[in-house]
């Protein structure tokens, strides 16, 4: 006698799906986190590409953003959050506020830097160009960072469990990098300009 088939999963699609991403939580912690970085980030920057106007989508820049979530939002992200646990532990005095101050004013400009330096070079630009950028968009962008993240990294350092952190902090992403992607557009169309400038001089 053949056994029995397994029962069929009648619960909602929502819920069978966030429970596959909790088993490959456990299971391929790093690779997981990479990917969903890399979705929402691309999610992210065709999303900009919309509120921005653009007549059609530029793949290749939602590309980039995939490749900086894959290759760098997800592994520093995880293990900055495992560190953090390590050596600034919740039981410390005045832990709150400490871990938030290492991730905001330690891991944060860090971050946005090799995020924007990365993602000029992801799109062509040589690096004395990334490098003008940097000097004229970085101190912008960092204070709105600062303005964006602050509490939000405030819950996610002290109140969210480290395996969920790299996802809560996706999700913040997704409109950080809409936030981002909007300020990068101006300080590009600015160096544009300068290099107009120049050749006609």
């Amino acid at each position: 006698m053949a056994p029995p088939a397994a029962p069929l999963d009648s619960a909602p699609l929502s819920v069978r799906a966030a429970r596959a991403y909790l088993r490959l939580l456990q299971s391929s912690p790093i690779l997981t986190k990479s990917v969903s970085s890399a979705i929402i980030s691309a999610l992210a920057d065709l999303s900009a590409q919309t509120i921005l106007r653009n007549k059609r989508f530029n793949l290749s820049s939602a590309g980039n953003y995939a490749l900086m979530g894959l290759v760098i939002t997800g592994p520093a992200t995880h293990h900055f959050h495992r560190l953090l646990d390590r050596w600034l532990p919740p039981t410390l005095p005045a832990a709150a506020f400490l871990r938030l101050a290492a991730d905001r004013l330690l891991f944060g400009p860090v971050f946005l830097l090799v995020t924007l330096y990365v993602l000029n070079r992801l799109e062509g630009h040589c690096h004395d160009s990334t490098v003008f950028m940097l000097k004229n968009g970085f101190l912008p962008m960092f204070k709105a960072n600062l303005k964006f993240w602050v509490p939000l990294s405030y819950i996610n350092v002290n109140y969210v469990s480290q395996e969920y952190r790299v996802l809560f902090g996706n999700v913040c992403a997704f409109f950080w990098i809409i936030i981002m992607a909007s300020k990068r557009r101006r300080t590009a169309l600015r160096e544009a300009a300068r290099r107009d400038r120049e050749e006609e001089e």
